[in-house]
């Protein structure tokens, strides 16, 4: 009967194994001390992999970068001006020229004011729509009718309101304000309102506009959710510098002394010291308040240098440069293509 195996050997033969049992057989998921750890969740549908704190999260951001980055503002001028530009013309080419002419004065009534509160017309519908979907991530609209006229239009549903509804059966299946049937389909739709109830609309009554990333998505997130951080970074690092530039301007002279300490001896030059009586001493600012201007006088081991300082620095200059064009290339464009 053979021997069995002694303890080390079992361990040899395990470790032996392993890069066929883990998986390590590729380069990039073996680990090494040179790298950081990856913090993600196991491979899921997005719909549960892009959860609804981490979408209201980069909502919250991604609306502070759009009032506040002149990058997130050039990014989505850029867009709107070469994606809608002044609007959209309709040409109806039928072999029925009245026919023609009829669609075309229709579908210009109703692109006059598509949305129903009248506010907007068809350019500004279009470019708010759009900056929505860039910023936000999607946009919701109700199709309805004006209770006026009774011409087709909708009613706009920003991103903030489609949530997840409380007291719910837990049976029904709704992820991040969307319910779901069982092979995926979009049913209902729930609209917070101002006062924190909800209202429903089913899904054939609601368009939902965002750009869809993988099939198992349920929302949509900004396109500049990947230049979020470095936003943030150069943010920090030009007000930095820029703090720096008017800390550093506010200096013009640098005077070098032993001990640092104003003599009041040093005033007698001026024919007369003035000496502040609660105290018996004399300060630089009663020298300038008695004669006017800044009088100095320097004593052994003393010197007055005119102060210089180099900022902005040109590396730092140079790393905003760089961090613009990571946050471009990161949403797929050339910063070139930005203003």
């Amino acid at each position: 009967m053979p021997s069995q195996p002694g303890f080390f050997n079992k361990v040899v033969s395990y470790i032996g194994t392993l890069p066929i049992r883990l998986g390590m057989n590729y380069d990039s998921v073996r680990w090494s001390p040179a790298r950081g750890k990856v913090v993600h969740t196991a491979p899921s549908d997005l719909k549960r992999e892009q959860t609804p704190a981490d979408r209201w999260e980069l909502l919250r951001l991604m609306r502070y970068l759009d009032k506040n980055n002149g990058f997130v503002s050039a990014y989505v001028n850029a867009h709107l001006t070469y994606g809608v530009g002044d609007g959209f013309r309709y040409q109806p080419l039928t072999g029925n020229p009245a026919w023609n002419a009829q669609a075309k004065r229709y579908v210009e009534g109703v692109m006059n004011r598509p949305e129903l509160t009248g506010r907007f017309n068809g350019v500004q519908f279009t470019k708010t729509a759009g900056k929505a979907q860039i910023i936000d991530g999607d946009i919701f609209f109700v199709k309805t009718r004006h209770p006026q006229n009774g011409m087709p239009c909708v009613q706009a549903i920003e991103a903030h309101r489609v949530r997840n509804p409380s007291g719910r059966p837990p049976e029904e299946k709704w992820i991040d304000g969307i319910l779901f049937d069982p092979i995926g389909r979009p049913v209902t739709y729930a609209v917070q309102q101002d006062d924190g109830s909800f209202t429903f609309y089913g899904a054939g009554s609601v368009i939902h506009l965002y750009e869809l990333d993988r099939f198992t998505g349920a929302r949509g997130i900004s396109r500049l959710q990947v230049a979020v951080s470095t936003l943030r970074d150069r943010a920090e690092v030009l007000s930095a510098e820029k703090l720096a530039v008017k800390e550093l301007s506010r200096r013009t002279f640098t005077l070098k002394s032993q001990d640092g300490e104003f003599d009041p001896s040093d005033a007698g030059i001026m024919g007369r010291t003035p000496v502040r009586p609660s105290t018996g001493q004399t300060t630089a600012n009663d020298v300038a308040s008695a004669f006017g201007g800044l009088a100095i006088a320097l004593g052994p081991n003393e010197s007055l240098e005119a102060f210089e300082h180099n900022r902005p620095n040109m590396n730092v200059l140079g790393m905003l440069d760089f961090l613009d064009r990571d946050a471009a290339n990161s949403t797929g464009i050339s910063s070139d293509f930005l203003p």
